[in-house]
């Protein structure tokens, strides 16, 4: 396996090629072949020192610094859960206009709604700001002190960096994909009891079709109580090593640092209450939940601590994400069979970017968005389905806990699970201004997180020296 410093070195030599070579060699004499001629250019050289030298550094003591413990269960959640408020609310007060009115109504300073046509613009003035307090916090004061430098770097990583990625990050079915990634491996298999269901009675006389029934549903109870007392057996069988990787990770020093904050996941919880759609039958539930996550919160934010370590934080997770990321600008490489070219991503020359149709083919867009319903209906257990969702006061249950093994399972609950599911997914992510205006809230939060010098009022400018 590569060394950090090697992926490292790979990543700023791809973002230099990405971002610099691509609109610097038209500038030069120098034919877009001639790659070590153009990386020995001064400019290009300078560049790369800035990057490998100066500003990577400068991200890794930030990163560092971060307690991720906390901006992953409290301040992200936070921000997840006031945007999915934010979006109930308006659509409460107007079911046919909700969009536009959470976009004129949003606090952000970076966001332009345009009422002629109903569309979110990103003002790039909010992010040159920022872009400029980041590089004061990363640059030595002589490279930040010269104008045409900062421009430079201010300019490429606004337009050919954050515009780009907003552009394509909000895009809904791209978001599909990635969850629908994440799904198929755990996408439960069907039984093979609803893949073949009993077949039809041949016409017989009335008792033996009722002897028949009998039977059956005699068959099917032994089924169930024989699957029931093998899972038993199998959880009970795994119980000593799950006990044991348990009191092993308790027993260990966290891996990070950890707050002693009872109400550490209740932020969690209050996402989880959102995403279903705030029902009330489940108000109770939560607050017993939240009363559970008080009393073992030192158990639960040891064993968050280390989840957080092993997937994010541990050598091997950082190489694995440098791969990734390397991986992903190659891939975008307009000079590689099937590379994006990145005038084909960003917001060209306008300095602006507006969330208007995506590049994806209609019908994919349909198919990805049934594909995630249908995946997502598939993890949601009937049980629990029962449980979230709220039929209306006055309204019979939804189903008798008799009928909740598979094999009964009508047409009519899968039904209901694909609509709740597809009604959660339009107030949530399947609005590409929307998802625009929260990844410029994660922005604000990951930049505020990584420098909180952002946060200090500048000083007062000098006086005028007399006359």
């Amino acid at each position: 396996m590569a060394s950090d410093d090697v992926l490292v070195q790979q990543l700023v030599q791809q973002c230099i090629k990405q971002f610099i070579l691509s609109w610097y060699s038209p500038l030069t004499e120098l034919s877009a072949g001639k790659q070590q001629q153009q990386q020995q250019q001064p400019f290009i050289r300078h560049i790369h020192h800035i990057l490998g030298s100066q500003l990577v550094p400068q991200l890794t003591l930030a990163c560092n610094a971060i307690d991720f413990l906390h901006l992953l269960t409290v301040q992200l959640p936070v921000i997840l859960t006031r945007h999915l408020q934010r979006i109930q609310h308006c659509h409460a007060l107007a079911p046919d206009y909700h969009q536009q009115l959470f976009l004129q109504s949003h606090p952000h300073p970076a966001i332009r709604h345009e009422l002629a046509d109903q569309r979110l613009v990103i003002s790039p003035t909010y992010l040159r700001l920022l872009v400029e307090a980041i590089l004061k916090a990363v640059l030595p004061d002589s490279d930040y002190r010269s104008e045409p430098e900062r421009y430079i770097l201010r300019e490429i990583i606004l337009n050919l960096v954050l515009l780009s990625l907003i552009e394509k990050l909000s895009q809904p079915e791209l978001i599909h994909s990635i969850l629908l990634a994440q799904l198929r491996p755990s996408v439960p298999i069907v039984p093979a009891a609803e893949q073949n269901p009993i077949p039809e009675i041949p016409s017989v006389q009335q008792e033996e079709t009722e002897q028949y029934h009998h039977v059956t549903t005699i068959r099917s109870s032994i089924d169930q109580l024989s699957s029931f007392f093998h899972t038993l057996l199998l959880c009970l069988l795994r119980l000593p090593a799950f006990l044991g990787a348990l009191i092993h990770h308790i027993t260990l020093p966290a891996p990070i640092p950890i707050p002693n904050n009872p109400r550490q996941f209740e932020p969690i919880l209050d996402l989880v209450h959102t995403l279903l759609g705030n029902p009330p039958h489940l108000v109770h539930i939560f607050w017993l939940l939240k009363i559970a996550a008080r009393l073992f919160h030192g158990l639960l934010t040891k064993i968050v601590a280390h989840v957080i370590y092993d997937h994010l934080l541990s050598p091997a997770a950082v190489t694995s994400h440098l791969l990734q990321l390397t991986s992903v600008l190659s891939a975008l490489d307009p000079s590689k069979e099937g590379g994006v070219p990145v005038d084909d991503i960003g917001a060209g020359g306008s300095g602006e970017t507006a969330a208007g149709p995506s590049g994806w083919p209609a019908d994919r867009k349909e198919e990805s968005g049934a594909q995630l319903e249908e995946a997502l209906s598939a993890c949601i257990p009937t049980p629990v389905f029962s449980l979230i969702y709220d039929p209306g006061p006055g309204s019979p249950p939804l189903l008798d806990p008799s009928s909740l093994q598979p094999p009964h399972i009508p047409p009519s609950i899968l039904h209901l699970k694909t609509s709740f599911v597809r009604h959660r997914l339009q107030l949530t992510l399947n609005s590409a201004p929307a998802n625009q205006a929260l990844i410029l809230d994660i922005l604000d939060l990951l930049a505020i997180s990584l420098f909180p010098s952002l946060l200090r009022s500048p000083p007062p400018p000098s006086p005028l020296p007399p006359h």
